[in-house]
C-alpha cells in the first residue's frame, strides 16, 4: 500500500545540489527549516530550503536542489507524472512557476 505522494514506483535523481552556509550554528540550538517547491518543468522540479536560527531568525543556510523524475526501466528522464504534478502545484499555490 502507498504511503505517500512519492510511494508510486516513482524514480527521483538529485540533480544539481547548491547549499550556501550563511553563518554556524550550534548542537543544542533550535532551528526553522522551510522547504518549497519554487519550480516544475517537464520531467524536473526544484526544492529550495532556508534554515534559520528559531530564536533570532538568523539566516544559517540557504539550499536548492533540482530533482528529475526517471523512467524506472530505462533510467531516463521521463515527465513527471500529473498526480504528483497535480499534488505539487495545489500545495504550493501561484507561489510556482510552471516551465514548459
Amino acid at each position: 500500500m502507498p504511503t505517500g505522494v512519492i510511494d508510486h514506483g516513482i524514480v527521483l535523481l538529485v540533480k544539481r545540489n547548491e547549499i550556501n552556509y550563511e553563518a554556524s550554528a550550534n548542537v543544542d540550538d533550535l532551528i526553522d527549516v522551510y522547504t518549497r517547491i519554487t519550480y516544475i518543468k517537464n520531467s524536473s522540479f526544484c526544492f529550495e530550503h532556508v534554515i534559520l536560527k528559531s530564536d533570532t531568525g538568523q539566516l544559517l543556510v540557504t539550499q536548492k536542489s533540482v530533482q528529475v523524475n526517471l523512467n524506472p526501466k530505462t533510467r531516463r528522464p521521463e515527465r513527471l507524472p500529473d498526480h504528483l504534478r497535480d499534488v505539487i502545484i495545489k500545495f504550493e499555490g501561484e507561489d510556482i512557476e510552471i516551465i514548459n
